[in-house]
This record gives structure tokens, C-alpha cells and sequence, in this order.
């Protein structure tokens, strides 16, 4: 595809904001970006959806209907159909990415240039709310030609006069920052070096930063053919070789890490606009507070008193904590109290969307998975696929914070790290605000402010 303008309809202005029923939403991010599809450049129209729910009520939408047309090209439209699992809080906030190209033949395009009109969306959810009564939403998005894109902002102050330090902190204290909440996992934008925009998985359960191919060969930083390469071990205790290259800076919103030798491995190859994992190098050097009920993240100097503790007891939930964390390898460790007997230590994981325990503590508390257990398939950082059988967790308890009735897989999640007896989840996690300080490894969680009756 190359690159291309987008046109609006003469005459039609973009409809980017509106209500249906208790939600709000707006359209926001957008901007036309390059990106591999199925082994193919092409030029993406991009945009994010921001849901706020507006009533004071949960809801859970489980599918989705998606139109996309536009008149001078196709009044139809192509519909898509797909089963999704979208929770929005009382007075939450969801942030979901929405992509589309117009498929332009090579004979119909010469020099690979084109002007293709911006399409139009008629976005349909429908699910339940609290009370477990139906709801369906409907939204109709025009979206403007030449979207601005992506603001990357003034040059970073940078070290002057020093060697480059790996992993050095030059940046302040950023949020919130919102992020997008796709199949549980927080996605985040970040600014390579000063100049590319990427979309980055926030994974506390991987110790190195990595990057896609295709992002270190739009920052013209692609690791030689014969560039040495260095182990990375993966869910299952699989060990892949792969490549590293140094990033000069990354930055999520104002905070800033310096001189980071990011790994290259193609992590997402059915997912476009994953353009790597944000990992343990970079957030150790900050206090890191995440809330799944605005889809905002804070970082913060490590060390100080979280934000969250300041904030007045009557906007805020119960806070447990703060509960002891241990560092083993850039891996974040912390004690949990499964079916109130069995104590463990779990690897406190942002980038799995499911608690996880090994077979050997599914025996320990009767819990092993018989032939007919419901089966997931999830994917690993390498990008290679695996299979896991789910069972029922009465309990599990992280300090005195407690999560009941949680389908949990049963891997052997780290073999070589006995020590390990699984990984705590975003099934967990969601469930509270939770704050990580590095630094004095320490972990609060704060369950959400009560709905007022």
C-alpha cells in the first residue's frame, strides 16, 4: 500500500463523540500508520474507541458487530462479528483499539500511492448489565480525512557528556496515562527514540523490554543477520535465542529511560499494531500504579508514598498493603494464601491474562485438571501458541486483599525455578488498583470505592 491520503465526504463532518443508553463515548488516537498484515505492508486507519460508562452501573459486553463502509467506495459495508469480553465499572472507563485498510490491487495503484476515502463505522455491542438485564449499544463513527496522528512532542532532555549507562532514568514523574485494556492486558503508548510512536504490552512478568522486527526496522536499528544473540526464557521454561539492540530512549508520557537494549522477536505476528512488550528494565526504575476501572497508569519515583494513599479516604476503596514483594531477575515475586492453607510464591504477571499454578500445587490442594477440563490456548512472548486446562480456585489471598472463585490454568509455568509455584494474573489483578514500588519492593492493592446506594 505504501502511503496514502484519506479523504472525508465533501460535506460530512466527522462524528467522533455521542451516547447511547449509559454510555458515553468519544474517538480519539487517530492517525494512519504502516504495518504488517498476513506478511504485506499496508497503511492502517487507526483509532482508539473510549467508553465511560455514565449511570453508575457494571456492564460486561460479550459481542461485538462491527460495519465498516463508506459511499464512494463501498455503501454496503463489510461487517465483522466477533465475541468479546469488554467489562466497564460503575462510572469506568474502557479504551479499545479499531483498525481498517482499504484493499487497493497493485495493477489499481500505481506507484503505491493512492487517495482513499476515511470509513465509517457503525459499531454495535451488546451484553448485561449488574442486574443481568440486556444492553445493547450502538455507535456510528464518521472519521475525518488526514487524521493528525500521533504527537510526539519537543526532544527529551538527554545525558550530555556521559557514557551511555543501560537502563538509566532521565525522565519525571508521569499520569495518568491512559492505556488501553485489551483481553485483560494494558497497552500503552511509548515514544522510541524520540521520534516512533509504538504500542507497548505493560508486562510485569517479562524481565527485558522487547520489540518487533518490523518496529527496529522503522527506528533503522534491525539487528545484523549475524548479531549475537542472547537466551530469553518464556512461559513453560522454553528457552529462544534472539537478537538485542539498544534503544537511546523510551518514553511513556514524561517518564523516560535511557540507553535500553531491547530484544527483536516477532511477539504478536496476528496483531498489527502490537509493536513490542514493555518490561521489567524499563519499570523497576519507577513506582508504577495501574487502575482497570479508568484505564490510567501513573509513574513515579520510587521510593516516595504512592499517590493513591493521598488520595481522601472517602474516594477510595479499602487499601491492602503494603505487602512484601521479592526481586529474582527483574521478576516481580510476592507470597499468596491459596484455598486459605496452601502458601505460595506467585510471579506477579500484568501480561498474563490468567492466574496460573503448577501441576504440582493443583495436586497438593485436590485440584488437578481431569480429561475433560475446559481448555484455553494462549500465546507465548516467542509468539508460539500453547495449550492449558482451567480448573476452579475457591480462594486465593495476596496479604489480607482476597479474589474467590477464580478459573485458574494449571502449566509448568517456570520448571527451572522450583521456587515459583505459578503466576498471579490479571484475573486477580483487576479486581483492585495496584501500585508497585520497585525500588522498596512493595505492593498495594486498593479495591474500589463502594457504589453509593
Amino acid at each position: 500500500m505504501g502511503s496514502w491520503r484519506a479523504l472525508g465526504v465533501p460535506g460530512c463532518a466527522p462524528h467522533l463523540t455521542g451516547s447511547s443508553g449509559s454510555l458515553a463515548w468519544q474517538v480519539t488516537d487517530l492517525r494512519v500508520v504502516e504495518r504488517s498484515v498476513a506478511g504485506t505492508a499496508r497503511d492502517l486507519y487507526t483509532f482508539t474507541l473510549v467508553l465511560q460508562e455514565t449511570q453508575g452501573s457494571a456492564v460486561i459486553f460479550t459481542h461485538l458487530e462491527q460495519t465498516v463502509s463508506q459511499p464512494s467506495v463501498n455503501a454496503v459495508g463489510e461487517a465483522r462479528h466477533s465475541a468479546v469480553l469488554w467489562k466497564l465499572r460503575p462510572h469506568g472507563e474502557l479504551r479499545q483499539p479499531f483498525s481498517f485498510y482499504w484493499y487497493c490491487a497493485t495493477g489499481d495503484c500505481p506507484n503505491r500511492q493512492f487517495i482513499a476515502p476515511a470509513p465509517w463505522y457503525n459499531i454495535r455491542l451488546t451484553g448485561t448489565d449488574e442486574r443481568g438485564q440486556s444492553v445493547q449499544v450502538e455507535i456510528d463513527v464518521k472519521l475525518p480525512g488526514n487524521p493528525p496522528g500521533p504527537k510526539v512532542g519537543p526532544s527529551l532532555a538527554m545525558s550530555s557528556g556521559a557514557s551511555p549507562t543501560p537502563g538509566m532514568a532521565a525522565g519525571q514523574a508521569s499520569g495518568p496515562v491512559p492505556f488501553r485494556n485489551v483481553l485483560n492486558h494494558i497497552w500503552i503508548h511509548a515514544v522510541l527514540n524520540q521520534k516512533e510512536q509504538g504500542t507497548l504490552l505493560l508486562d510485569t512478568g517479562a524481565g527485558q523490554t522487547l520489540i518487533t522486527p518490523d518496529t527496529a526496522q522503522r527506528l533503522g536499528i534491525s539487528p545484523a543477520p549475524n548479531a549475537p544473540k542472547r537466551p530469553l526464557t518464556v512461559v513453560g521454561g522454553h528457552r529462544v535465542e534472539i537478537p538485542f539492540v539498544q534503544l537511546s530512549t523510551i518514553a511513556v508520557g514524561e517518564a523516560v529511560v535511557e540507553h535500553l537494549q531491547a530484544g527483536v522477536v516477532a511477539s504478536f505476528p496476528n496483531a498489527p499494531l502490537a509493536d513490542g512488550i514493555l518490561g521489567e528494565d524499563f519499570l523497576k526504575h519507577f513506582m508504577v500504579t495501574f487502575n482497570y476501572t479508568t484505564s490510567r497508569l501513573w509513574l513515579e519515583p520510587t521510593g516516595a508514598l504512592p499517590a493513591l494513599l493521598a488520595t481522601p479516604a472517602p474516594r477510595q476503596g479499602r487499601v491492602y498493603g503494603p505487602i512484601p514483594l521479592r526481586v529474582v531477575k527483574n521478576h516481580l515475586l510476592v507470597r499468596a494464601l491459596l484455598h486459605q492453607k496452601e502458601s505460595v510464591t506467585l510471579l506477579l504477571d500484568t501480561g498474563a491474562s490468567y492466574t496460573q499454578l503448577t501441576p504440582h500445587i493443583a495436586q497438593q490442594l485436590g485440584i488437578s485438571p481431569p480429561a475433560h477440563a475446559p481448555r484455553k490456548t494462549l500465546i507465548k512472548a516467542d509468539g508460539q501458541p500453547f495449550d492449558m486446562p482451567f480448573v476452579q480456585c475457591e480462594a486465593i489471598t495476596v496479604g489480607e486483599a482476597v479474589v474467590q472463585n477464580l478459573q485458574v490454568g494449571i502449566y509448568d509455568v517456570l520448571p527451572d525455578v522450583p521456587a515459583v509455584s505459578g503466576i498471579l494474573g490479571v484475573d486477580f489483578l483487576e479486581h483492585f488498583t495496584v501500585t508497585l514500588d520497585h525500588a522498596t519492593r512493595r505492593l498495594w492493592l486498593v479495591s474500589p470505592q463502594a457504589a453509593p446506594s
